[in-house]
């Protein structure tokens, strides 16, 4: 079967239209990861994706090479384990998938539903840490499946307060929806709240 001959005019939130320097540069030649051009090259990635997300210097940036699904996976993997309280907040496909890595690796998880095409309201969130305390939060920033953005930063401060007042070390996970995200949301994690160590932060896909 031939390959696509002429340009698709994509308007969805992903996959995206690419630009040209970008076409040209997936043509070079192929390096390999034992080239020692190779991780000067990775280094300038991280350093590039720190940018684009606008975190700050001590924040760490990593590339992975495969699926949005496959980075949230790996990161749910380093930082979940078994018998964790965990809290996600679902308002889409994306979020619903998170629920269900954290069950994958032995959270308890308490899920916080919302209507699909709506923002999660924070004082749920609140409501439901003031219940019971979390050792990790999950959300969806920019829930590609609906569109709806997430209130990020109300959302951290919450997670940050309470953890706070209860002694406890919670983490917030969250996954950036990047293609979408990105522009849409203008992600700016150095905008956060200051929550480490208590709060760790981490970005997918």
């Amino acid at each position: 079967m031939p390959l696509p001959a002429t340009e698709r005019v994509l308007l969805g939130p992903g996959p995206s239209l690419i630009a040209p320097r970008v076409m040209r540069a997936l043509a070079a030649p192929v390096l390999s990861h034992l080239d020692p051009d190779f991780v000067p090259l990775l280094d300038d990635v991280r350093a590039s994706l720190q940018r684009v997300f606008r975190a700050d210097s001590k924040s760490l940036t990593l590339a992975t090479s495969g699926t949005g699904t496959s980075a949230m996976e790996a990161a749910v993997a380093n930082t979940v384990s078994d018998g964790m309280r965990g809290v996600v907040i679902a308002t889409g496909y994306f979020g619903d998938r998170l629920a269900q890595i954290f069950n994958l690796y032995g959270a308890r998880v308490r899920r916080i539903d919302v209507e699909w095409g709506r923002a999660v309201d924070p004082q749920r969130l609140r409501d439901e840490l003031s219940r019971e305390g979390a050792d990790v939060v999950g959300i969806v920033h920019a829930e590609t499946s609906t569109g709806v953005r997430n209130p990020v930063k109300e959302l951290a401060a919450i997670a940050l307060r309470l953890a706070k007042y209860f002694g406890t070390t919670p983490q917030l996970w969250l996954n950036l929806q990047s293609d979408d995200d990105l522009r849409r949301a203008r992600a700016r994690a150095g905008d956060w709240p200051k929550i480490e160590p208590r709060v760790r932060v981490l970005m997918a896909e």
